[in-house]
């Protein structure tokens, strides 16, 4: 089994709670499963590392994350190390993701320290990833990482049990299964860390992303030994379920890279598309947002609905000028001699 970790701030700051679930990793390793970590505490450990307190600028932020970024892969390579393991570290950022040509090559590199016994740790690109130090997206990156590396489950530990209905009321409920983000994320009350910035919401997020994909995402609570097996063999935590199970790499790639606009389509089209048949330029009415060719883009009905996500033939001007035309015009339309007759061809295209 493949298993994604995400480590929160908190746990990276606690190094005895830390070394419990390094502990607990490599007696899973030995048990077969194979793990990747995604972890923060970057910007936590620098401020640790300078005695800086306070309010940080985000350049600041950035030299923190520089600093704390040696420690952390100090103290990971000095944990594992006391169980004859390595580690690689991988600093991304989510344009990273975005780009077919490095989702490949990052995808290969996880499989090969994997091959090679090393447990990979991820971190943000927080020295230069501006929107990633402001919004927090370790969470998210972790169920982006999950979908490249087809895992088979996303764990992100946090230092609460899972997510709770009326989070810091008398009436808090731990839920245990989510099958539906949206009627969660009504429950969410509470407050953030202050050296962390993603809270329960990007968690939600990111467990969104992997209902998408088929991957069983759940949240637990790190600081309780022996969480791992816990949640893998005795239920813990909250788990986040999805009967769609994608199994393709094509799926997971569609699925992982960022829509960059929206093809809205007639209603023949759409059954057409449902019925799995490409996407052809007369079944177009409208084109939303500006993106190029071989760019990821959803694929609406005429209500807003999305039924599809798609790799485009056309950028969106082309797309623009052929829209309700026959196929066999595109070629006069846009003066090319050589073009594809569908938009989106079938084969580059998952339902959603």
């Amino acid at each position: 089994m493949l298993i994604t970790l995400k480590i929160g701030t908190k746990i990276v700051l606690n190094e005895d709670v830390l070394s419990n679930i390094v502990s607990e990793v490599c007696e899973l390793v030995l048990r077969g499963e194979k793990f990747i970590i995604v972890s923060s505490g970057a910007v936590g450990l620098g401020r640790k590392k300078l005695n800086f307190e306070g309010y940080a600028t985000l350049s600041e932020k950035q030299a923190l994350s520089s600093v704390g970024q040696i420690e952390l892969m100090k103290l990971y390579q000095k944990l594992f190390g006391n169980f004859g393991m390595e580690v690689a570290q991988i600093l991304v950022t989510y344009n990273d993701l975005n780009s077919r040509k490095s989702f490949l090559h990052l995808k290969n590199t996880i499989n090969e320290l994997l091959r090679m016994n090393v447990i990979p740790i991820l971190n943000e690109n927080d020295a230069v990833a501006v929107d990633e130090i402001k919004f927090g997206n370790n969470d998210i990156l972790s169920a982006l990482v999950s979908n490249t590396v087809i895992a088979d489950k996303l764990i992100i530990l946090t230092d609460v049990d899972g997510i709770y209905k009326d989070f810091g009321t008398s009436r808090q409920e731990l839920i245990k299964v989510v099958d539906n983000v949206k009627e969660v994320s009504r429950f969410l009350k509470g407050k953030r860390f202050e050296l962390s910035t993603g809270g329960m919401k990007t968690k939600i997020q990111a467990g969104f992303i992997c209902m998408e994909s088929g991957i069983e995402c759940i949240i637990a609570n790190g600081f309780r030994k022996g969480i791992l097996k816990d949640v893998l063999y005795n239920g813990f935590g909250t788990r986040f379920v999805s009967e769609n199970k994608l199994k393709s790499f094509k799926d997971r790639m569609l699925i992982v890279f960022k829509k960059k606009g929206v093809i809205v389509v007639d209603k023949g089209a759409s059954e057409a598309i449902k019925n799995k048949k490409s996407l052809l330029p007369i079944g177009i009415v409208d084109v939303k947002g500006k993106f190029s060719v071989g760019d990821v883009v959803y694929i609406a009905n005429e209500n807003g609905d999305n039924i599809a996500i798609g790799i485009t033939n056309y950028s969106s001007s082309e797309i623009n000028k052929i829209k309700g035309k026959k196929s066999s015009e595109i070629g006069e339309v846009l003066g090319i001699r050589d073009f594809s007759e569908e938009v989106v061809h079938v084969d580059n295209m998952v339902l959603v």
